[in-house]
């Protein structure tokens, strides 16, 4: 029977119904839109802290460690909050190795992962001793991390990312383990690796690591990658002539965003020692499932444009604030922030860019009467919103908020 997922909550529930509409910790969506304009992120900090919270205690004894994937949101304060529980962090730029730093990540608590990783990067990094591990996804790469190693006179940790070739069965633009796709190291390319790093006189190999992609809704990927995984630590550990210390699983784990049943990241790490056996440690690299659901877009209703059969509302919201339905086909809920007893009616939901696939949703039923000032919100934009967020058209980024409590901190 499958675990009770964190996941499965509904995708607005860290933003309830009370007497003035949909409120953030006790205080009311509208007043935040108040006081500092739409489009506007607000994120639930409570919320993000008690899921977190609730996974170490669900991982507690199970020898895993949780880097939060900064990829999903970089809001500073947000990264604050994540540091001071305790987190690791999975970095894939060095602009996020310095707001790691600046949030509060210890260097112990930084893995830096991702393609492109410069010279002069890799010299600040390696020399200040500034992170756990990086993780290698070329060889070319490989052979730049050694040299600037030798050059600084520094010793470098390093983690091999390894591509099995498996298919998440997700969104194919967000499946990273494929054979073609452009992250990490065929088996050949590790083992290459490893002879390579056993030469140096500066590298260290901790580990292997893996990300087979995003929004992964079902076991049967992990299960194929973590037996692929298997056979390769063996031989790695063979060739290394001893054990390695660690194997990170990466993350993916789906959440719920209209009707998909997610993971949990338990039944994830489960079915890895099963595989992998009690002793090794492992790491896990969620980001999306710790705080997609506790975010929303607040937005006003500027035009209703009624054209033929077509009823469109006309948001100061677009896909320069929020790319995933206009790159993914993404669904998310879009409701009113203050109750309206109305009926519910069908809108196709739009921003101002211009381009056709400016699009929120086609045919949604929203119990609105889609009147100019209406306060919507856009759900579960807690990951991939604002981080992939533009200056199209030349409109403004979107402001953020982060409420924990009755408190709120906004970054500009």
């Amino acid at each position: 029977m499958a675990v009770e997922s964190e996941t499965m909550i509904d995708p607005v529930s860290a933003f309830p119904v009370q007497e003035k509409g949909r409120e953030v910790c006790g205080v009311p969506l509208s007043k935040l839109a108040e006081k500092h304009g739409t489009p506007l992120y607000v994120y639930n900090g409570d919320f993000i802290e008690s899921g977190v919270r609730s996974l170490q205690q669900k991982l507690r004894g199970s020898g895993t460690k949780i880097h939060y994937a900064m990829k999903a949101n970089s809001h500073p304060p947000l990264l604050k909050l994540l540091a001071s529980l305790d987190l690791g962090v999975d970095l894939v730029s060095f602009g996020e190795w310095k707001l790691a730093a600046d949030a509060g990540f210890k260097a112990e608590a930084r893995i830096w992962s991702g393609l492109l990783k410069k010279e002069a990067e890799l010299r600040k990094v390696i020399s200040e001793n500034g992170v756990h591990a990086i993780h290698v996804e070329s060889l070319p790469e490989l052979d730049l991390i050694l040299k600037v190693a030798d050059q600084t006179g520094v010793g470098v940790r390093i983690g091999l990312r390894y591509r099995s070739g498996v298919d998440a069965k997700t969104h194919t633009k967000i499946s990273t383990a494929r054979n073609g796709d452009k992250f990490g190291l065929t088996e050949d390319e590790i083992l290459e690796a490893v002879r390579r790093i056993k030469k140096s006189k500066r590298g260290q190999l901790l580990g292997l690591s893996q990300h087979i992609g995003s929004q992964i809704l079902s076991l049967d990927p992990y299960r194929q990658s973590f037996q692929k995984l298997a056979k390769l630590r063996m031989k790695v550990e063979k060739s290394l002539g001893q054990t390695l210390e660690y194997l990170d699983l990466g993350g993916g784990f789906g959440i719920r965003y209209h009707k998909e049943r997610p993971l949990d990241a338990v039944q994830v790490v489960a079915l890895a020692r099963k595989q992998f056996g009690p002793d090794i440690p492992l790491a896990i690299e969620p980001g999306r499932s710790l705080v997609a659901q506790a975010g929303v877009l607040l937005t006003e209703v500027v035009f209703l444009k009624k054209s033929g059969k077509d009823a469109f509302l006309i948001l100061d919201a677009g896909m320069n604030d929020l790319i995933r339905p206009a790159l993914y086909d993404s669904y998310h809920e879009i409701l009113p922030i203050q109750a309206e007893r109305v009926k519910a009616q069908k809108f196709t939901v739009v921003g101002g860019v211009c381009e056709s696939s400016d699009v929120f949703a086609r045919g949604r039923k929203i119990e609105t009467a889609g009147k100019a000032g209406t306060l919507l919100g856009v759900f579960s934009v807690g990951a991939y919103g604002a981080v992939m967020a533009s200056h199209y058209n030349a409109f403004p980024l979107a402001k953020e908020v982060l409420v924990r409590g009755e408190v709120t901190a906004l970054h500009l």
